[in-house]
């Protein structure tokens, strides 16, 4: 089953995602075109994610982290965090 668009955790995740980048994109003093191309996407798909619109994909969220995040792991626990909050994980190995 596809999730909703307003599904409130996909919602809390855009907006961090979405600040996160723009936080990042204006520390570094890049445009959306610049931050988009050293993302591997085109700056429509940024504009999306900078404006709530969409998730990243997993190979966008792993370039970020790795090249433009120096606290992946601080990254990660926020998302958990999120996560925790809307879902409801009953057979995970790691809780």
């Amino acid at each position: 089953m596809k999730a909703a668009k307003d599904d409130p955790c996909l919602c809390a995740l855009r907006s961090f995602f979405a600040e996160r980048f723009l936080l990042t994109r204006d520390s570094l003093g890049l445009t959306q075109m610049e931050f988009a191309l050293d993302l591997g996407i085109d700056r429509r798909s940024y504009l999306d994610i900078e404006h709530r619109k969409n998730l990243c994909c997993a190979v966008t969220l792993l370039a970020y982290l790795c090249y433009f995040c120096d606290d992946p792991l601080g990254i990660l626990n926020e998302c958990r965090r999120i996560l925790d909050k809307h879902l409801n994980v009953l057979r995970s190995p790691l809780r």
